[in-house]
């Protein structure tokens, strides 16, 4: 039923709808147990994804949390699409003007998370841009930060081998820093 009715809303909504909104439908379908390949016949959900990936340099911080969540939910496999997201993560993050990051360590942990959970792959430089900004404060991070970094960093892959290389030593930090709190 809600699946029926949020897709109704967005059929009979113009095309003028609120960004806020689009996400909001977004989250709604994601809480069902459909899958994005289901979803994916009707218009109206086809139309709600590329209204969102037209507008994801115009999301808001929390926007784009709720839009990746909602997407590791729908098990999405559009790297595109997550591409798109994890970039407007990044401009919030590690981009900004004033350098005052826009998302809390425990909303970028959920959004590596919802990466791992979905199984795709992007590229490493996110992880690397991602993990290099938490590792600066990791006296900020809570138990669920811990486990999600842990699950994003075990699905993706990212184990510190070769200790010449950075991006292998920032593993092997973020890991120090795990078992720092133990």
């Amino acid at each position: 039923r809600v699946v029926r009715t949020t897709l109704h809303e967005l059929g009979t909504q113009q095309d003028d709808m609120k960004l806020s909104l689009k996400v909001y439908h977004f989250q709604e379908l994601s809480r069902t147990s459909l899958r994005d390949s289901v979803l994916q016949r009707d218009a109206r959900y086809a139309r709600l994804k590329e209204g969102l990936r037209e507008e994801v340099g115009s999301l808001s911080p929390a926007q784009l949390v709720a839009a990746m969540v909602s997407c590791g939910r729908l098990r999405m496999r559009d790297r595109q699409f997550w591409w798109d997201l994890a970039r407007g993560v990044e401009r919030h993050t590690v981009k900004t003007k004033s350098g005052a990051a826009g998302l809390q360590h425990s909303q970028i942990c959920l959004v590596l998370h919802s990466l791992g959970k979905a199984d795709i792959k992007i590229k490493e430089r996110f992880y690397v841009r991602m993990l290099r900004f938490m590792v600066a404060r990791a006296e900020l991070w809570t138990e669920f930060d811990m486990a999600w970094l842990l699950y994003a960093m075990r699905k993706r892959r990212l184990k510190p081998i070769d200790e010449d290389k950075p991006s292998h030593r920032l593993w092997a930090k973020v890991l120090r820093n795990v078992a720092a709190y133990f």
